[in-house]
């Protein structure tokens, strides 16, 4: 009976003190707004019209 009421004492602390972890964020918090410009150009050096750049 005396290792039967250690083990759930045990395990009742093991659950209390894991569910005070902060979790750990899956995905990094966004940068903060930045303004990208400039001319996009072909390989000979032509002006690329419509282009879309992505970061």
């Amino acid at each position: 009976m005396k290792k039967l009421l250690f083990a759930i004492l045990l395990i009742s602390l093991t659950l209390k003190l894991s569910a005070q972890q902060k979790p750990v964020p899956l995905v990094q918090p966004p940068l903060p707004f930045r303004e990208v410009s400039g001319i996009v150009k072909d390989d000979k050096g032509e002006t690329v019209i419509g282009a879309l750049v992505t970061l």
